[in-house]
């Protein structure tokens, strides 16, 4: 881009911080948006979304928190997606408690679940062998 002269948007960076993900990549991800808001890009939800599956793929729960605290700090609102890429993470991390205290925040801040907040619900007592409770969450659907 700078070579060209040609200024990035938030859609391109956000393509950019999803091929670092697609290579594991997640320090060129920090660096990546590093640039795109010392350019004055602003990252949006998705932006932060595209990050936390990254986190995802890693199971990085502090980066996940500190992506968290971004995301707020620059006004965005979490949406449900964002939500379930931060389960998704406390889950690859080993802690799937961690899941469903963010399943909690959500239904405090009024963020409506999807099937997909379910499933990954489901994943996080399959990981710690508790049939019951994803019985139970299966049933709260």
């Amino acid at each position: 881009m700078t070579k060209e002269g040609t200024k990035g948007n938030v859609f391109l960076y956000t393509t950019l911080l999803h091929a670092c993900n697609l290579n594991s990549d997640l320090s060129a991800a920090q660096r990546c948006l590093k640039r795109m808001k010392n350019e004055g890009v602003l990252p949006n939800v998705v932006t932060y979304n595209v990050l936390l599956a990254g986190c995802a793929a890693t199971g990085d729960i502090e980066k996940a928190k500190k992506l968290m605290v971004s995301l707020k700090e620059e006004g965005l609102r979490p949406n449900t997606r964002t939500h379930n890429n931060l389960m998704k993470t406390y889950i690859a991390g080993k802690d799937p408690a961690g899941a469903f205290s963010v399943f909690a925040t959500m239904q405090v801040h009024g963020v409506s679940p999807s099937l997909a907040t379910f499933h990954t619900l489901s994943s996080a007592c399959q990981a710690v062998g508790d049939w019951k409770r994803a019985i139970s969450v299966m049933v709260d659907m």
